[in-house]
């Protein structure tokens, strides 16, 4: 995502402005070294922070002020005029474009590689695109492709579970299959994990807790599939979610992939049967 600090632009901007009334017309005044340096400084700052935002010209005019500035020490009267034309060039060049602000409470979303934390992270390292992408997207106010990206993320926990659990198919790999055919494979393995012997526990409280986790996983990667995930796959009415729905989305998954990442990782297979809860 593009970013533009605002304050610093706008400050550095200010201090241009103000090159005029801050750099001595007198060159023998006592101030005149120490606001020579400063006003070098504030155009070499305004040409990076100009590049950093596109603002390809106006990084390349504040170079030549530089040069200038250098070349001609001794007219501070033609410093003053340049800058004079450097900040209208500014201002006309950003009333060209159209910038996007960030709600207070999405800032930390904004490129976070770890949005769903570190634990999911590392449990999900497959993920972690998907997660920063939806939470760009939420910090754009564009909630339909963070709920998009937040399926695809959801996927890679999908497909976590069912290599965990064993799950096979006759032809191709289940990185090639579809939610609604892991989902099935899966009825079938965790069904059948309820039927199996109790002595593959140490105890029936570590079976009871491995059945439940596998089962509630099941429940909610149902949900998932049935609620959201094949709505914001298709275009029609329903599939458009504004930024509250999408944020609950957001919770919704985060939560879930915690509570899986607890158990699960795509880096490593885990026991087949659990040896304690």
């Amino acid at each position: 995502m593009l970013k533009f600090d605002a304050a610093a632009f706008f400050t550095y901007l200010d201090a241009i402005s103000w090159v005029e009334a801050m750099l001595p017309s007198d060159t023998a005044d006592e101030d005149y070294e120490k606001r020579y340096s400063e006003t070098l400084e504030e155009f070499k700052y305004m040409a990076d922070l100009c590049k950093a935002i596109g603002l390809d010209d106006c990084a390349e005019e504040s170079l030549r002020c530089i040069d200038y500035t250098k070349e001609h020490k001794d007219n501070p009267k033609g410093v003053h005029a340049l800058s004079r034309v450097l900040v209208t060039h500014i201002e006309s060049e950003l009333e060209k474009r159209v910038f996007l602000w960030v709600r207070p409470n999405c800032t930390t979303l904004v490129d976070n590689n770890q949005a769903f934390g570190k634990a999911v992270a590392n449990a999900f390292p497959s993920a972690k695109d998907d997660i920063k992408e939806a939470g760009n997207c939420l910090a754009a106010d564009c909630g339909t492709a963070a709920v998009f990206h937040l399926m695809r993320a959801a996927e890679v926990a999908l497909r976590t579970l069912g290599r965990d659990r064993r799950v096979t198919f006759p032809k191709g790999d289940i990185s090639q299959k579809q939610w609604g055919e892991i989902l099935n494979k899966l009825h079938g393995e965790i069904g059948d994990l309820v039927k199996r012997d109790a002595k593959n526990w140490p105890d029936d409280a570590v079976r009871e807790a491995q059945i439940r986790f596998y089962q509630e996983a099941l429940v909610m990667f149902n949900a998932f599939n049935d609620v959201w995930r094949r709505h914001v796959a298709h275009a029609h009415e329903g599939a458009m979610y504004d930024v509250s729905r999408a944020i609950s989305v957001w919770n919704h998954t985060k939560r879930f992939m915690d509570q899986l990442a607890t158990k699960l990782s795509e880096t490593s297979l885990g026991a087949e049967y659990w040896t304690a809860a």
